[in-house]
């Protein structure tokens, strides 16, 4: 049974780092200054909000 566990877990992470790199932006350095211009997604939400 701990076999099917790990592989369950190892699909399971899989799963959710292809899920992280599709939805989740990089993150931008904390003093770097996007404008809104050149903001993708996210950020440009962000910054009209």
């Amino acid at each position: 049974m701990t076999g099917t566990v790990q592989k369950q877990a190892q699909a399971t992470l899989a799963m959710v780092e292809e899920v992280n790199a599709v939805l989740l932006p990089e993150p931008a350095a904390a003093h770097d200054i996007v404008p809104l211009e050149k903001a993708k997604g996210a950020q440009s939400e962000a910054i009209r909000s």
